[in-house]
């Protein structure tokens, strides 16, 4: 898209990383001072058509750019262009004594077309020498403009100098327009071998011919330079072409240059726009790859990890080959879950009934035999279909404790919330806050443990969980919203009689607990924290995730530069704060002794986050490292080991009153 004058160019990235910087300078050029000049022919154009102000300044595009902005110098005597075929000949340019020459490295094709598309100019290049008085030759032909061939050739380090007429005595000439040229305006350099050179305009300076700056039009440079020289000011019609000398030195960009700014780079040479159009095509096609995989992957972190899906039944695809005293033979194969192998204790759901697993029994390729206990229900029969869990209670809270328990419910921000109420005899409370769109039942083992103890125990329901408010955009937070619910559900306690409470976290309920922690005015009241497999880091469980996904078609796993793209894409889509969401970063605001279990090959949230909370805050975190590769399944691998760790931790924090 053009840029409309008036507004400033903003240079691309491109040019801005270019090594070189290259000047383009307008300066006088006529005949040496004193050249005599034929009769104005009857046909001649008058400068003073368009008169120049002494001192006026040229508009520019914008504000002022590096190197200074058009200007005119006051007008002082000029040489004179006399008419082609009109003895005598344009006499040279004057340069005085030019300066020491400056060497070009390497080779370059000779200019031999000068396109300036902002004021109409398209003109072959003539060669031009030196005069044998030391000027520099002029063009011949007042159409043409010529290349000063005793300097660099355009894209060499060094000055390189094409002259042009401004006028003649029978009309404009090559370089008539040459006033025209705006800040940011192409000239473009065709070479012998088919390559091209784009500069753009960056300065103007007049100079009169008396005083002509020889030094810096023709001096040495440290890269490769491009002037552009001509004469400007009133028309005599005594004395030809007469007034001020120009001097425009533009900065340049341009991306048809090769590294080190010395003018290799080819525009016309088939390779070279081949190699910029894959470029060019990669840069597109990254662009594309990034954003639109970027807002792909964004709408999979929604639905992965934000999305609100109500719990349900797991697919019962397990089946059972016998039954027998005190045991239970399930089929297996290569689709089984891997629960049905493993050593523990795990929960076992069928469509009347629900019981629990144990120690394995026997094992086979096709089945394995493994300790059962029913827990409710009817017992399940050969060819039966069931389903092994790690909750290992079914929804009844009643049993998990072994006395009585209630639905209550209790105030949230948003409105009435259930939650499964087990009285106990000490006054300390447990609150237990299940995971990402997990049911209450998966506290359910933790609860067992903690209504024995005799805490009084309380495993809330949160927005977006049955039963409970909605959330007002219909999204899982991980803590930077529930934790308001969990702030109500300890007041319900409190109100209730409780002197101080425990939180119990799972997976992202271990989020909202912490979440809670440092926000809530009541985190004073709070006396321990148990978290298992604690998501504390939403950024590090998207790029944990990330790594077992492969890209679509292509089959190769995602890099972690589109996992950012996708991260940063969900943050605008879903008001995410990543950073806030990294509960390990803030660690340094928690008070509580807390307890963390966490398996060392956890798939959904690394150890690594527990490890690094626990090396954050040494003074109270206290890790219990479990084997295995399941996620929030501490207890099933090792019930026995789990509930020691709680019954000590709680008897720390919250030691019963002597009686």
């Amino acid at each position: 898209m053009a840029t409309p004058r008036g507004r400033r160019r903003r240079p691309a990235i491109v040019a801005a990383l270019a090594v070189a910087a290259l000047s383009l300078a307008l300066t006088g050029c006529a005949g040496a001072p004193g050249a005599p000049a034929g009769p104005p022919p009857s046909g001649a154009v008058d400068n003073r058509e368009r008169p120049l102000s002494p001192s006026a300044t040229l508009p520019r595009r914008g504000g002022a750019r590096r190197g200074g902005g058009f200007s005119l110098a006051p007008a002082a005597d000029a040489g004179s262009f006399d008419a082609p075929g009109t003895p005598p000949r344009p006499s040279g340019f004057e340069v005085g004594s030019l300066p020491e020459r400056v060497t070009a490295p390497g080779t370059a094709s000779k200019p031999v077309r000068l396109e300036i598309p902002a004021i109409g100019v398209s003109t072959p290049l003539l060669r031009l020498g030196l005069e044998p008085d030391g000027g520099m030759e002029v063009p011949g032909d007042f159409g043409w403009a010529g290349w000063f061939a005793e300097g660099p050739a355009p894209g060499q380090v060094g000055p390189s100098v094409i002259a042009g007429h401004v006028d003649s005595k029978t009309g404009p000439a090559v370089f008539y327009r040459l006033r025209d040229l705006r800040p940011g305006d192409p000239v473009l350099v065709e070479r012998a071998d088919g390559s091209r050179l784009r500069f753009l305009v960056e300065r103007a300076r007049g100079y009169p011919k008396t005083t002509f700056p020889t030094q810096d039009v023709f001096g040495p440079v440290p890269a490769a330079e491009l002037r552009l020289i001509t004469c400007g000011g009133e028309f005599d019609r005594a004395r030809g072409a007469t007034g001020t000398t120009w001097w425009c030195s533009p900065g340049w960009t341009s991306d048809d240059l090769g590294v080190g700014g010395t003018g290799t780079g080819r525009r016309g040479s088939r390779p070279w726009r081949r190699l910029r159009g894959a470029v060019v095509a990669l840069l597109v096609l990254g662009l594309v790859f990034f954003l639109g995989g970027g807002w792909f992957y964004s709408g999979e972190i929604r639905d992965g990890a934000l999305a609100s899906k109500p719990p349900g039944p797991p697919e019962l695809q397990t089946e059972v080959l016998a039954v027998g005293d005190g045991s239970i033979t399930l089929a297996r194969d290569p689709g089984s879950p891997p629960e049905l192998t493993t050593e523990g204790t795990w929960g076992l759901r069928w469509a009347d009934g629900y019981g629990r697993v144990g120690a394995i029994r026997g094992l086979d390729p096709d089945r394995v035999e493994r300790a059962f206990t029913r827990l409710e229900g009817t017992a399940p029969r050969a060819g039966e279909r069931t389903a092994v869990e790690g909750y290992a209670w079914p929804a009844d809270p009643a049993l998990a404790a072994g006395k009585p328990a209630r639905e209550v419910s209790y105030p949230s921000p948003l409105g009435p919330a259930p939650a499964w109420l087990v009285e106990g005899r000490r006054d300390i409370w447990v609150i237990l806050v299940h995971g990402y769109n997990a049911p209450r039942t998966e506290t359910l083992r933790m609860l067992g443990t903690v209504a024995r103890q005799g805490f009084p125990a309380l495993a809330i329901n949160y927005r977006n969980d049955p039963g409970a408010p909605e959330n007002p955009d219909g999204l899982r937070h991980w803590g930077e919203t529930e934790w308001r619910d969990l702030e109500a559900a300890t007041r319900y306690a409190l109100d209730r009689g409780a002197a101080g409470v425990v939180l119990a976290g799972y997976s992202m309920g271990g989020a909202v607990v912490t979440s809670f922690l440092l926000e809530s005015p009541l985190a004073g009241r709070v006396r321990g924290v148990v978290l298992d497999a604690p998501a504390l880091d939403l950024g590090e469980v998207v790029d944990h995730g990330a790594e077992d996904r492969d890209l679509p078609v292509l089959g190769t796993p995602v890099p972690p530069a589109l996992t950012e793209v996708a991260k940063g894409i969900a943050g605008v889509r879903y008001d995410l704060d990543w950073g806030r969401l990294d509960y390990v970063d803030r660690a340094g605001g928690l008070a509580a002794p807390t307890l963390v279990f966490h398996q060392s090959g956890d798939p959904t949230v690394p150890v690594a986050i527990s490890e690094a909370l626990a090396a954050a805050r040494p003074d109270l975190v206290t890790l219990e490292r479990f084997g295995g590769d399941g996620h929030v399944q501490s207890w099933n691998v090792d019930r026995p080991r789990y509930e020691r760790a709680v019954r000590a931790f709680l008897d720390r924090v919250a030691p019963a009153r002597a009686a």
